[in-house]
């Protein structure tokens, strides 16, 4: 990646639809990521030639959820029983169990599973495990829908061609004014993007234009 290509990408990716009005305020645009918005995805999003192409701009990875990865850690067997939910989806985190009434003779008596410490320190830590597998699960997830949704702007651009533009923007120009105020890249560089689909991979480079 040359130096121009890093110092290109400080602030703004953008897609344009060249059929509509002049975009005065970057925040007009269709899509819009700033470097410091794309750099939360982690792993599966790489920039600056950090992926696999040393040139890409930007390098998307499609995401695989194998069944390991989709399965969540299980409590330990001595709390299972205690876990009547489903903890299968990352939104839905485990909850203290609720309490189990026992019958002891005639009479009925509550036990509450918290009443246990040990007990509690095995749920806790599980739940600590789970919390970090339903955060990844939800990271790869965010990737994925990234991924697909350059896949869609890459259809866009083989069925509309020149009628839209992918554009990489630098040095923010601020002008105040009481019509038509202006927030916008300075300079701009259009990109290319381009689709491996047995690798799963979507790079995104500028123009064979050049700057």
């Amino acid at each position: 990646m040359s130096d121009k290509a890093r110092q290109l990408f400080e602030y703004l990716l953008a897609v344009n639809n060249l059929r509509f009005k002049v975009i005065r305020d970057f925040k007009e645009y269709d899509k819009n990521w700033t470097k410091a918005s794309l750099e939360e995805y982690g792993d599966g999003v790489y920039l600056l030639g950090e992926g696999e192409d040393g040139e890409a701009i930007i390098e998307i990875h499609r995401q695989k959820f194998t069944e390991e990865i989709l399965t969540p850690p299980h409590p330990d067997k001595s709390i299972r029983e205690w876990i009547t939910y489903s903890y299968n989806h990352e939104t839905k985190p485990p909850n203290i169990p609720a309490p189990k009434v026992l019958i002891q003779g005639t009479d009925e008596v509550e036990v509450r599973f918290e009443e246990d410490s040990s007990r509690l320190k095995l749920f806790n830590g599980w739940k600590s495990v789970w919390s970090d597998w339903a955060a990844e699960i939800s990271r790869m997830k965010k990737v994925q829908t990234l991924y697909e949704l350059f896949f869609r702007i890459n259809q866009d651009f083989q069925v509309e061609g020149e009628g839209i533009e992918l554009l990489l923007g630098n040095t923010i120009f601020t002008w105040k004014h009481e019509v038509d105020s202006i927030l916008h890249p300075l300079f701009t560089t259009k990109l290319d993007i381009e689709l491996d689909t047995d690798k799963g991979i979507i790079t995104v480079k500028p123009t064979n234009q050049g700057y």
